[in-house]
């Protein structure tokens, strides 16, 4: 409805205080409404900050999730490894224990005996006694093998092509006598090994050794040359004979008289 002319000039006749007290009403409402619109934004970016939140903690959670297998995979995988090479590096082991089982025990190059150009070394010991030594010997080195043994032998041939056999120290070995074995090439090495080994260690020469020597030493050592099977010696009527583990013979005559010697 349109103001009259009276209302018009009501209007006029107001100040304009009153004619525009009507505004500022308007705007405390604005200024009202203002907060209640700032509060709403608020809410809102406070809720897509939390809804980003909660976004990057599942994609953390998803992401952890997902690398704790691959990790614990890693794990297990570094623990096959480690059982797998354990067994190897005993099996390494073993083999280095082996190696040095097979390797001599000493050097015996810078050891000399007389007569060992010419292989013409003086042997003082029986064929018995020198077995006792081989069996010793190959018993304190369980890791020793007939080839490696038969290696060192062979290497106590200077003058000749001489070599000392598996097959051949194997039947030394199975003899039983004390010449039994005397032409055999594995005694005389053994021989000049266990002497040369002995003088190494510095040991003392033993009651038989010493006993050998003094039976012996006019011969020349041990009779190393003709065979046991060989050997012969003449007896007269009612003679009888002893022999000894050093090969001394003795006989006893008839009438009460005896003899002496080495066989």
């Amino acid at each position: 409805m349109a103001p009259t002319l009276r209302n018009r000039e009501a209007l006029a006749d107001k100040p304009a205080s009153a004619q525009n007290s009507a505004s500022p009403d308007k705007s405390h409402q604005n200024k009202k409404k203002a907060p209640s619109s700032e509060k709403k934004s608020k809410r809102k970016s406070d809720a897509i900050s939390d809804g980003e939140k909660q976004t990057s903690t599942s994609e953390q959670t998803n992401a952890n999730s997902k690398a704790g297998p691959k990790k614990s995979q890693t794990e297990s995988n570094t623990a096959k490894k480690r059982k797998t090479s354990s067994p190897s590096s005993k099996s390494s082991d073993a083999a280095t224990a082996k190696d040095k089982s097979h390797s001599p025990d000493v050097d015996l190059s810078s050891i000399h005996l007389e007569g060992e150009e010419d292989d013409s070394v003086p042997v003082y010991e029986t064929c018995d006694m020198v077995r006792r030594k081989i069996e010793a010997y190959l018993l304190k080195k369980p890791g020793a093998t007939h080839a490696s043994f038969c290696r060192e032998l062979s290497a106590q041939y200077h003058a000749s092509s001489t070599s000392v056999s598996g097959k051949s120290l194997s039947n030394f070995r199975s003899q039983k006598g004390y010449d039994k074995g005397n032409t055999s090439s594995a005694f005389y090495a053994a021989y000049c090994y266990f002497e040369k080994l002995r003088i190494k260690e510095g040991k003392p020469k033993s009651k038989d050794r010493l006993k050998m020597e003094e039976l012996w030493s006019e011969e020349g050592g041990f009779d190393i040359s003709k065979a046991s099977n060989q050997k012969r010696l003449f007896t007269g009527p009612g003679t009888r004979m002893n022999k000894d583990r050093y090969g001394q013979v003795t006989l006893h005559f008839p009438g009460g008289g005896e003899q002496t010697g080495v066989l």
